[in-house]
Formats: structure tokens, sequence, C-alpha cells
């Protein structure tokens, strides 16, 4: 059993009856009567006496229902280290009782930080890091900050957010949050402790999105030069059709397969590509809604889909497989319905696009892990159809 030399055992009996209370991470030197929880404490006083310890058993848990951490009633416990009387934190129901409170006034005189850093690959997967932690620091009147090392976001949209790139040590003093499921909501975040906080996880659920859809709309403006990009491919591309109507309606149809169909560990973990059978009936589904329909292919593996997508009616055309994702992605989001297969970067054209939506409803694999990990109410916005 690993032993922490100096530590009194009380103070370590609490820490572990403890765990995870969200507390504010206060300066024991200055601010003597400040709310602390003991694990932070505990933390604290293993950083001032070089002992070895980690925040993430203090600050994180795994909450089979919704939450990664909650608030309970309010008490106190006063302990005592090295002769300064600390109380532990009053619990609050929500974060604005906290701000609401006369010892934290204070706290309303600049507001904390969220930070959120970009991990990972894929566009969609960032796009979402980025819109729900920006909904969540909203929800929280917190000032945004995106570390982001590969500059994707800045370079592709317009957005407002402060965005680094890559500063190490900026959330070493931070509270660490993290949700452990990709695809569902949890409520807690609508409502934090009032600390500095770095939040990770992918977050991929409209919920966060929708009481701040205008919000995330504006942040995810393109580029000017790839907007015109956009509008132009569009346009070459409708003029190869031998025929068109004043009354055509635009379907983004997008087909995610690449290392889905290969990556034995993604295989294993759920993915699954959509098959042909999908996509035709998601093809027939809006041509019998808008006879006028053009479909507007984009892929990561152009010659499947000219293989396995019938141009029956001479209404469907192929993006350029030099295009790069974003230009794919803006044409996507031009279009007025969307089919989409699976993968983030779908839902994103789907979600840009607004309008009716497909989604392939054998997705991900039963039974797997993926499957179990996931809320598909959460993932997929109530109006889109599963077929």
């Amino acid at each position: 059993m690993a032993t922490f030399p100096h530590v009194p055992v009380h103070l370590i009996t609490l820490t572990i009856m403890l765990l995870f209370v969200p507390g504010r991470l206060g300066n024991m030197e200055t601010d003597k009567n400040c709310y602390v929880d003991l694990a932070q404490v505990f933390f604290r006083y293993c950083q001032a006496h070089s002992i070895t310890a980690t925040s993430d058993n203090f600050v994180t848990y795994k909450n089979p229902e919704l939450s990664t951490w909650k608030i309970g009633l309010s008490r106190y416990i006063e302990i005592n280290i090295n002769g300064t009387k600390i109380k532990d934190r009053k619990y609050y129901n929500n974060y604005q009782e906290s701000l609401d409170d006369k010892p934290n006034q204070n706290r309303r005189d600049k507001p904390y930080k969220l930070a959120m850093r970009a991990y990972g690959h894929g566009l969609g997967n960032k796009m979402f890091m980025y819109a729900s932690s920006f909904a969540v620091a909203q929800w929280n009147k917190m000032e945004f900050i995106y570390d982001n090392p590969r500059k994707e976001i800045e370079s592709i949209f317009q957005p407002t957010a402060r965005i680094l790139h890559y500063e190490p040590n900026l959330t070493d003093s931070f509270l660490q949050l993290k949700t452990y499921t990709c695809c569902e909501f949890y409520p807690a975040l609508k409502s934090l402790p009032p600390e500095n906080i770095h939040l990770s996880g992918y977050l991929q659920s409209w919920r966060y999105l929708e009481p701040w859809e205008k919000d995330v709309r504006r942040e995810f403006t393109f580029q000017d030069h790839i907007q015109s990009t956009a509008r132009e491919s569009l346009l070459n591309m409708v003029a190869q059709l031998t025929e068109t109507s004043e009354n055509q309606t635009f379907i983004g149809l997008h087909v995610r397969r690449g290392d889905f169909t290969y990556d034995q560990n993604l295989i294993s973990h759920g993915h699954k590509v959509a098959d042909a059978a999908y996509i035709h009936r998601a093809m027939a589904y809006f041509k019998d809604r808008y006879p006028d329909s053009i479909f507007i292919v984009c892929s990561d593996e152009m010659p499947w889909c000219k293989k396995n997508i019938p141009d029956t009616d001479g209404n469907v055309v192929f993006t350029e497989e030099s295009n790069p994702a974003y230009v794919d992605l803006a044409i996507l989001s031009l279009c007025n319905h969307t089919i989409m297969t699976v993968g983030t970067f779908s839902w994103w054209a789907a979600w840009l696009a607004g309008g009716e939506a497909t989604y392939y409803a054998d997705w991900p694999q039963q039974g797997s892990g993926f499957e179990g990990s996931m809320n598909k109410s959460d993932y997929f916005l109530p109006h889109w159809i599963g077929l």
C-alpha cells in the first residue's frame, strides 16, 4: 500500500471518503477561509511536499447515469493544516446559487476560464469539441479557450473564441473534468463549479448546441475563400446536368468509408460503414418527397460511390476527389437536405445544411461496446430519420 509521508491520517481518510466533491482551488496562504474540497486540499498538500499524486482520481469518476460530477447539500467539515483552519467547501445546487452567496461575490469580477484542448483526428470530432465546450462556457458565463495545435478551426471557419496553439502548462492548475462516453449529453455541465476548468471528452450531442444554435452557426461560418470555392464548385456540378428545373432541390450525400472498412480496432469497437442498400433507400425517400432532387455526392472513397450509386435519372453528380475535406463540407452545407452515412463529418454536414436528414440506423454494430456507450437520442436530432 502506498504511503504519503507527513500527511495526517485523518486527512487521508476524509479525502478518500470524499473523492469527488467539486471545490474551489483557493490560495491556502492568502485566503484563509476559502471553501475547498478535501480531495483538492490533499492534492495541494502532496504538491507542497513533493509527493506524487494525480488529480484524475479526485476530480472525475464514472457515473453510469448522466453526470460526471454532482453537488450535494450544505455542510461543513473543518480541518487543520499547519495551523491554518480550512473549511470544506459549501455545497450549492447550481453555479448561479454559488455566485449569489456573499463569500463568493468577489468571483463576479473576472470570469472563470473553460479550456478545451483538441485531440485525436477528424474535422467532425474537432468541431464537436469546439462547439460543445463553447456552449458549456456560455451556460456557465465562462471565458472559453480552445487549444488547437493543428489550427483547423480558425483556418476553416471564423471563430470568435480565444484560440491557442498549444500551451503545455495552461491548464495545470485547472480543475480537470472528463466525460467518458462520446455520444451522450451530460446535464451536469450546464452548472459547473466556480473554477477554472479543463474539460475533455468528445461531447457529441445536439443537446449541447440547441440553446446556442445561432451562436454556433456564427462560429462555424466558413472563411470567405472557402465559401466562394464551394459555391463555384456547386454551380459547375449543376452545369454538368443535361436537364435542370427551377424547382430543383439539392440533396447532399456524404459517404464515409476509409478506415472504417479496414481498421480492425475501429471495427471491433463497433464502427461499420453504411451499405449501398441504405443509400438507395435514402435516395428513394428524397426522390419521392422532392421529384426534382439533385444528389451531390462527397466521399473519401469516390470509386466505390461511382460504382454503387446509380444515376439512372441523370440527377447525380460527384465532387472532385481532389477537394479538401473542408471544401466538401462547405458544399454539403449549401444543400437543402442531407443523406448521412456514418461519422461526425456526415453529422456536421446535416447540421450545417439544416433541412431534413436521414442516417444509417444500423450504426454502430449491434451488441458492440460502442453501441453500449452511446445514446442515439442524444446524438441524432429528433427530426432526423433513421433508415
